[in-house]
């Protein structure tokens, strides 16, 4: 879905729109972000969802990451901080760098290694 589209402007944002800020007003402010979150990972996957997941995933990663990192001291935070940020960069890594890195291997080796069909998710970068 395209922000410009006929589905975004008519549909999607009127909707999310409605809905976050009727939530507001019954003073639900906490539902209404959860709703406002629900949207986004439905707006999110409108393009593939199955890549929903992967957003779950990482979110859930870096979500239960972060209560020990802010309790932690020294090196065991930093240990903890490392460990989130190359849980992302792997997934970048992953969907965005690795049949660059097979097509230069292959070259680099003179072989022929299958490279793969992969959908670089949405925001990914």
């Amino acid at each position: 879905m395209l922000f410009n589209s006929y589905l975004f402007i008519l549909a999607f944002l009127p909707a999310a729109l409605l809905g976050y800020f009727a939530l507001r007003k019954a003073g639900r402010h906490s539902l209404s972000l959860m709703f406002l979150t629900g949207m986004s990972l439905v707006f999110y996957g409108y393009f593939y969802p199955p890549y929903v997941l992967l957003l779950i995933l990482s979110i859930f990663v870096n979500f239960f990451l972060s209560g020990p990192i802010r309790n932690a001291g020294g090196g065991r935070r930093k240990l903890l901080f490392a460990t989130g940020l190359l849980f992302d960069l792997g997934l970048l890594g992953y969907y965005k760098y690795f049949n660059f890195f097979l097509e230069n291997l292959n070259v680099f080796l003179a072989e022929d290694l299958p490279l793969r069909e992969i959908i670089l998710p949405l925001g990914i970068s």
